[in-house]
């Protein structure tokens, strides 16, 4: 690193400083921007500006300048740069707990959301280039909850990062659907509160542990179960607004097996989540499925609202992934040739390179990080955490 930036230094040397400012600077990786505000005065005043970490992340996004966002089992949080040339290297951040699972959320413009699945610790934002976060205050949880679930997005109406915890509970005695109440908070780093935006009986239910997933930075979807017309939708919820809006259409599908009081899954869909900036959706193909080997498939949907746009990504019946409790596609790889999916199963997650050509599949290693929680892809930026401070990487 050390050598890479006395090699840029000096070819700036010769370079009019607004040249550098100007066409230089964003195309820098966040990490090297924020060794370089150790330069100078006037380096840390035009890299700590807004206006700059504006272009920066503008720039990161068009270039796709990204970070794969991994957790472990031991609760640390690694960061692997995915447009690197050199050997990808992976740098623990974070450290809460020793106790509870450690899982992401999701991120917005380059900051990443955390959550301790054992309820007791409070969510947490950070930036993992910078090592600024902020930890949210906790929420009560009712005595009966039966789904919770978290979403983060950026308003940018009031320019506003904003938590949202979407939860199921019952009511009542009986574990009965018409006991069932919703609670939806918002949680405004503005305001620094959190606030209830809607508290009904729904007439759909969502599964625990659903993180949702966010597109345009600002719409949080989940998928639920319809009791009236007995099949999955996905919802959409816009941090903007703080309200539902209209569902996105699924794709044609006929129904599976279905269960709706035990654990297995409805309509056969697996998990729903955010891949190369579209939504995805993996599930049981019944058909090719059989005792032994089931078969799964993952759909994209190529224009946002547009059920027409869903297009089959790959179908695994490879018993190494399939046999599992989901998969899930991440990333693609460097020269698009692969994708780097995530097999989940009680245990945790591994993860493996699909090969798009020959269907073959490898383990994917990734150096430090071991038995893998969670995975998200956010681009590298230098946004600042409202409120936030650095932690303490010991």
């Amino acid at each position: 690193m050390r050598k890479y930036i006395v090699r840029i230094l000096n070819k700036m040397a010769s370079v009019p400083m607004h040249i550098v400012f100007i066409h230089v600077f964003p195309k820098l990786p966040a990490k090297s921007l924020l060794i370089f505000k150790c330069v100078c005065k006037s380096w840390h005043t035009y890299i700590s500006s807004p206006e700059f970490i504006s272009i920066h992340l503008h720039h990161s996004i068009s270039s796709q300048n990204c970070l794969l966002i991994l957790t472990n089992t031991h609760n640390s949080v690694f960061s692997v740069p995915l447009n690197s040339q050199s050997k990808p290297f992976n740098l623990p951040l974070f450290a809460p707990s020793k106790d509870g699972k450690l899982v992401i959320v999701g991120s917005s413009n380059g900051l990443v959301c955390l959550n301790n699945v054992s309820k007791e610790l409070p969510i947490c934002v950070l930036n993992p280039c910078s090592g600024f976060y902020r930890e949210l205050p906790s929420l009560h949880l009712p005595r009966r909850p039966r789904a919770v679930n978290f979403g983060f997005g950026y308003d940018h109406v009031n320019d506003d990062y904003k938590v949202v915890r979407l939860m199921d509970y019952l009511s009542g005695r009986l574990v009965a659907f018409s006991n069932l109440c919703r609670q939806v908070s918002v949680f405004s780093f503005k305001t620094s509160t959190w606030r209830v935006v809607e508290w009904v009986a729904p007439s759909d239910c969502a599964r625990d542990g659903e993180n949702g997933a966010v597109l345009m930075n600002r719409l949080i979807h989940w998928i639920v179960w319809c009791f009236e017309l007995r099949k999955c939708r996905i919802k959409c919820f816009d941090v903007c607004e703080e309200k539902w809006v209209d569902d996105v259409p699924m794709f044609d599908h006929g129904a599976t097996h279905i269960e709706e009081n035990g654990p297995g899954t409805r309509d056969g869909v697996l998990d729903l989540g955010v891949f190369d900036g579209c939504l995805f959706v993996s599930k049981i193909n019944e058909q090719r499925s059989d005792q032994i080997n089931e078969v799964i498939d993952v759909w994209i949907m190529k224009e946002y609202g547009v059920k027409e746009s869903w297009v089959k990504l790959l179908s695994v019946s490879d018993a190494r992934i399939a046999r599992s409790l989901r998969l899930s596609p991440v990333v693609y790889s460097n020269n698009w040739k692969k994708v780097l999916v995530r097999r989940g199963c009680t245990s945790g997650n591994r993860l493996c390179w699909y090969d798009l050509d020959d269907e073959s599949v490898e383990i994917a290693e990734f150096r430090g990080v071991g038995d893998c929680l969670s995975t998200n892809v956010c681009v590298g930026s230098l946004v600042r955490v409202p409120g936030g401070h650095r932690f303490d990487k010991k």
